[in-house]
């Protein structure tokens, strides 16, 4: 099992070559090899190799009350 940084790292390059394939049989072959990796399901990589999934989304910063 990979730890969740090196995971997104691997997620965000194979993202790249999932968007450029564009028969199902290709799609499918990348899935396969990236659950094997990764150990996540199928349903789950498809939603974060979308264009826009949560992958591309930065830390928001922790705002805190005003002091009185």
């Amino acid at each position: 099992m990979m730890d969740m940084h090196s995971r997104n790292q691997y997620l965000k390059e194979l993202r790249v070559e999932y968007l450029k394939t564009r028969s199902k049989k290709g799609k499918g072959r990348l899935l396969d090899e990236s659950e094997k990796r990764t150990g996540l399901n199928r349903k789950y990589l498809i939603r974060k190799l979308r264009v826009l999934s949560n992958l591309d989304k930065k830390k928001a910063k922790v705002r805190r009350r005003k002091q009185v």
